[in-house]
């Protein structure tokens, strides 16, 4: 269970803000406010930045992250600077802010939920809207929410912009191992048939299936898609395995082998063409964003 944990990062002050708001009272805001809250959400951890100003860990945080909280009362101008690197990166940004908070026009077109520091304990509708909209950002990561973004024309994020074309590699990449896979299968699967068929004229395949590029992809995640396109991925990099676990053993336990081979052809041969359309189509769609 471990593994499904996704993280929200919380950018608030680390200081003194205003005189109501010193550091300790920012401390305070997320172990007592803002924690309780995101723990609500099923698999979700809160993390906000070490308090040390000269900390710079925080950013790798704000770009990768699932899901950010950005808390904008008192204008703190670190907030503002990491609340625009995330919006520069990614998606998936919940912006809120006290009562009576000025809300600067850069940001005042976006939705902006409003708690009230008077009544902490009673903000019903508050944790329920903040809950929504975590759970709305983690359930679909492509959803738009960053004027940035929007500016930049829907060519995705800086990021993206920026490493283009080694994800096309990348994506090519994983398309040349995949078909490569595929034509070595259709050999197997053929000359596992033609041993049942003659057993006394048995031969093997002495290829295995590469992994390199799929195995890349699940480790780095390098492609920000729903947790869908990562099952597809991870389940044909399973069969992979499980197919080269059985070709090492085809000289040894040869019928028994080809017998599993033949009865997964059908489910492996369609995964691999559910995969092929799918990379293909993300390639197409990275590809014309640009």
């Amino acid at each position: 269970m471990a593994n499904d944990q996704r993280t929200c990062f919380v950018i608030i002050p680390n200081c003194d803000t205003s005189p109501h708001r010193d550091r300790a009272y920012w401390d305070r805001h997320f172990d007592q406010f803002l924690r309780p809250i995101i723990e609500e959400v099923p698999l979700l951890v809160p993390k906000r930045s070490a308090t040390d100003e000269g900390d710079t860990s925080a950013v790798a945080d704000i770009v990768t992250t699932d899901v950010v909280i950005a808390d904008i009362t008192d204008g703190d101008p670190r907030v503002y600077w990491e609340l625009a690197v995330r919006q520069s990166f990614k998606l998936g940004t919940v912006i809120i802010a006290a009562h009576g908070t000025t809300i600067p026009f850069e940001v005042s077109s976006q939705p902006i939920l409003l708690y009230n520091t008077d009544s902490h304990l009673g903000l019903a509708d508050f944790r329920k809207a903040l809950m929504k909209r975590l759970t709305a950002a983690l359930d679909n990561p492509s959803a738009g929410d960053s004027k940035i973004w929007e500016q930049l024309g829907s060519r995705g994020t800086l990021h993206d912009i920026m490493n283009r074309g080694s994800l096309i590699r990348r994506l090519d990449g994983l398309l040349a191992e995949v078909r490569r896979n595929e034509r070595l299968l259709e050999k197997v699967f053929e000359q596992a048939n033609a041993n049942q068929i003659v057993p006394a004229e048995r031969k093997c395949v002495s290829e295995r299936l590469r992994t390199p590029a799929i195995e890349t992809l699940l480790v780095e995640r390098y492609l920000d898609e729903s947790k869908n396109f990562y099952v597809l991925t991870d389940k044909y990099f399973g069969r992979v395995l499980e197919i080269n676990h059985q070709l090492d053993s085809w000289l040894r336990q040869s019928d028994s082998t080809e017998r599993w081979l033949l009865k997964v052809k059908k489910d492996t041969l369609g995964g691999i063409e559910e995969l092929k359309t799918t990379v293909r189509k993300l390639r197409s769609k990275h590809k014309s964003r640009y």
